[in-house]
């Protein structure tokens, strides 16, 4: 199995100036053909909380500044962290790590930069962990499929990680994992055991802030 970043082939030309700035090792969708591989991974979906509230409250040009304002972090953040940018959803977008314990912390990061940032948007995230494909710039397999109905079941301003997830990081003290129970996840026949992930004791005892962690 090879390194993420080196299957997904050549990016497509950046738009923008944010994108020129910060958009290098960022990798969307390759054109053309591209190599193909298994890897085992952490898979991340981040939503923008209230996107349908946003798009009834605010006028074309507020909402379009509020997508690029998400853009915008939600790249910084990853490109910054080492993670591979999967793609853009609009109001979501999708990431992949070579490990769950950077997948843990890049999904934190994310929602404490969106809410310690001007305007008013926040953010959660779902996680999953397994072997996928790699195929001309994107990802597939159950984990991807997983990570996204995840995010659907999250709390605004929270990260919820698969049971997966949780047993790969046990020995992380930097993490703690509520347990949230088994839910059933759209597309999955068996329950899943979810667990909302939150910065360990030591980590909070540091006043390193974090959205959605009780005071």
């Amino acid at each position: 199995m090879g390194n993420i970043k080196t299957l997904l082939g050549p990016a497509r030309p950046a738009a923008g100036e944010f994108w020129s700035r910060h958009g290098r090792g960022v990798k969307r969708r390759a054109d053309g053909k591209s190599a193909s591989n298994v890897l085992d991974v952490a898979v991340g979906f981040a939503d923008l909380t209230g996107s349908t509230a946003l798009v009834q409250r605010l006028d074309l040009e507020d909402l379009d500044h509020a997508i690029t304002r998400f853009e915008e972090i939600t790249t910084e953040r990853i490109v910054g962290a080492g993670a591979t940018l999967a793609k853009h959803l609009g109001d979501g977008m999708m990431f992949v790590a070579d490990v769950p314990v950077a997948a843990c912390r890049l999904a934190l990061d994310l929602v404490a930069a969106f809410a310690s940032a001007a305007g008013g948007l926040s953010v959660r995230v779902g996680l999953a962990t397994g072997r996928v494909a790699a195929l001309r710039g994107d990802f597939f397999g159950p984990a991807v499929h997983q990570a996204a109905r995840i995010v659907a079941v999250a709390a605004p301003e929270t990260v919820v990680a698969s049971d997966a997830v949780r047993a790969r990081c046990a020995r992380e003290d930097a993490f703690a994992f509520a347990p949230l129970g088994a839910q059933r996840l759209h597309g999955f026949e068996d329950a899943v055991e979810l667990f909302r992930l939150t910065p360990g004791a030591h980590v909070a005892e540091q006043g390193v802030p974090v959205a959605g962690t009780p005071p």
